[in-house]
């Protein structure tokens, strides 16, 4: 398995006329350009996102995407998901050309011998000379099964699949069959199931993979409720604007911490923050529909700055006055 990720020198030649090593070097960039297009737009999708650049124009990052785009919530965030899987695939170039073996990364991983080259070309990483080449997706359905694995199942994942391929580019279905394997194979046994119960809280924000349902699969989500085998979560229908609650199972929810998405950070410490406030019950019964949101609607944000407001230059409650 020591070029799962090189494709060999098997193309036949079919004519005599040689690239020079410039047009070699051209060619190598645009292919470049060509299989990271998806990774470009993920990327600045996310920094858009995480930085909150769409605010002056546009309510939400979901308006944001489809008003300028034309994307549904759900296409922009398999983008952004496809752009975190390929930056984990992106550092097995940079170990292998290093030497470490850090996480598993291993032979298997890297071509024996070869020696690799990073150029950067605007904002795609370009692969420069490379012998044999390093196999990496070139489109976002390749690798969105990857994205409910861990960073080295995802590595494991691709590496088997390019070795499935004959050391080509995998399609969706090889992909899709070696990383439910992985998922199955590394699956809690069912008298375990309670230590992964322990990981999901109330409120706590989950991404959903639900294949069955396109409606909600990969999307963010609010837990309602845990119970023994089932979570009930809070999902916003973001074409009616409205929230509700779906009944799934442990194994189709991945927890997340809210470090991982800055701008739902951003609200629940707002939220927190207004908590310590002596508020009228009413403003109390706002703030615990707001738990179930991932992203503030213009009204909602309206609602929550109003309450600011109302108690500015109020001293907070701290814990210990609330139990006296």
């Amino acid at each position: 398995m020591s070029d799962l990720l090189f494709a060999s020198n098997s193309i036949p030649v079919v004519t005599d006329d040689y690239l020079t090593s410039e047009e070699e070097q051209e060619l190598l960039q645009l292919e470049g350009c060509i299989e990271r297009s998806f990774y470009q737009a993920g990327q600045a999708l996310k920094a858009i996102r995480d930085k909150r650049l769409y605010r002056f124009l546009y309510a939400t990052f979901e308006d944001y995407c489809r008003e300028r785009f034309g994307f549904a919530r759900r296409h922009s965030y398999q983008l952004i998901d496809a752009a975190v899987v390929m930056d984990n695939l992106l550092a097995i170039e940079a170990q292998c050309e290093s030497g470490a073996q850090t996480e598993n990364i291993s032979d298997n991983l890297c071509a024996n011998g070869a020696q690799t080259e990073t150029i950067i070309s605007g904002e795609t990483p370009v692969a420069k000379n490379i012998t044999p080449r390093q196999i990496l997706p070139t489109s976002e359905r390749q690798v969105r099964p990857l994205t409910s694995l861990n960073p080295s199942q995802q590595r494991e994942a691709w590496a088997k699949a390019v070795h499935l391929a004959k050391g080509k580019v995998p399609s969706n279905r090889i992909v899709t069959r070696v990383a439910e394997q992985i998922r199955s194979s590394t699956a809690p046994a069912q008298d375990s199931s309670h230590a992964y119960h322990l990981k999901l809280n109330p409120s706590g924000l989950v991404k959903i993979h639900d294949s069955t349902n396109p409606m909600i699969d990969q999307c963010l989500g609010r837990i309602a409720c845990v119970n023994s085998k089932t979570v009930e979560v809070w999902v916003r229908d973001v074409e009616q604007m409205v929230i509700n609650k779906y009944n799934l199972k442990h194994n189709q929810v991945q927890p997340l911490s809210f470090e991982q998405e800055p701008s739902i950070k951003e609200i629940v410490e707002r939220l927190t923050q207004l908590r310590h406030l002596p508020l009228d019950p009413f403003e109390i019964e706002i703030l615990n529909l707001l738990d179930r949101v991932v992203v503030l609607t213009p009204v909602e944000e309206q609602y929550l700055a109003l309450i600011g407001q109302n108690h500015q230059g109020v001293k907070a409650i701290s814990p210990l006055e609330e139990l006296i």
